[in-house]
């Protein structure tokens, strides 16, 4: 599998998680903290460069709970800050419930 993803879908990743952060008024930081802490975060999103100060505590669990980081840089970054510079890949099942 690839995992390499050009800058603009990227750029269209965090667009479309911007959308839904301003129709339902989450707060990312708090949320990637609950995820990390449950396990459920599978890539850690960061833009670059990066606060260091702000982002060592998260940077840490990503790695106690076996979770990647990945940066972004440019437009993307630049999005990812417009919403406090955080996100994440998280675990999911595509079992039904039933």
């Amino acid at each position: 599998m690839n995992n390499e993803y050009t800058n603009a879908e990227v750029l269209s990743a965090v667009d479309k998680v911007a959308d839904v952060i301003e129709e339902v008024g989450l707060e990312l930081w708090r949320l990637a903290e609950i995820s990390l802490g449950l396990g459920q975060v599978k890539t850690l999103i960061l833009p670059y460069p990066i606060d260091a100060e702000k982002f060592d505590v998260l940077m840490v669990d990503a790695i106690v709970n076996g979770a990647d980081t990945e940066f972004v840089y440019g437009p993307a970054a630049d999005r990812l800050n417009e919403f406090g510079g955080i996100g994440a890949r998280l675990y999911y099942s595509t079992r039904s419930a039933g």
